[in-house]
C-alpha cells in the first residue's frame, strides 16, 4: 500500500483499506448538479456499507480505548450505523421506487431530473460527504498515510 511502512498491522491495514473505499466513492467525491445518477450514488453507499462490514470483520474485537484497532472500529461503526445505514434506510427505497417508474422511452438521467426528491436527495448527500470526509481523513491518518482527498469541494 502507497505511504505505508513495512511493518503496518492488521489495524492500519483495514483503516487504510476503509480509507481508499471512502475516498474513492461518492461518499466523499462531490456528486455535481446534473452530472451522474443519483441512483448510482446510493447504490455506491450501499456497496460502501457491504465492503466496509467486510473489511471490519477481520479485526479482533479490541478492548483498549487508546489502540489503533479500537479507534479504527469506533470509526466504522460511525460510519455505518450513525451515517450511512439511516442514509440507505430513507434513500434506497425511495431511489429504487422511482427508478421502477421510469416511462418507457425516457432516458435515467431524464426521469431522474423529473424527480421531485432528487434536489433534497442531493443535499442530504451533500451533508452526508461533509459527515464522512473527517472520517476518510482519520482513517488515513490512522494508517499512517496522506489522505488520498483533503479538499472541502
Amino acid at each position: 500500500m502507497a505511504g505505508m511502512g513495512q511493518g503496518s498491522g492488521l489495524a492500519e491495514r483495514v483503516a487504510w483499506e476503509l480509507h481508499v473505499e471512502l475516498a474513492t466513492r461518492i461518499a466523499v467525491v462531490p456528486l455535481p448538479e446534473g452530472e451522474g445518477l443519483l441512483v448510482e450514488a446510493v447504490a455506491s453507499l450501499d456497496e460502501l456499507g457491504v465492503r466496509c462490514r467486510r473489511v471490519v470483520q477481520r479485526l479482533r474485537p479490541q478492548p483498549y480505548p487508546d489502540s489503533v484497532g479500537f479507534r479504527v472500529e469506533s470509526l466504522a461503526r460511525r460510519l455505518l450505523v450513525d451515517l450511512v445505514d439511516p442514509f440507505l434506510r430513507r434513500w434506497k427505497p425511495e431511489t429504487t421506487a422511482w427508478t421502477e417508474r421510469r416511462p418507457p422511452g425516457a432516458g435515467p438521467l431524464e426521469h431522474e431530473a423529473a424527480w421531485t426528491e432528487a434536489t433534497v436527495l442531493r443535499a442530504e448527500l451533500g451533508r452526508l460527504r461533509e459527515q464522512l470526509r473527517p472520517i476518510a481523513v482519520e482513517l488515513a491518518e490512522l494508517a499512517g498515510a496522506a489522505p488520498l482527498t483533503v479538499s472541502a469541494g
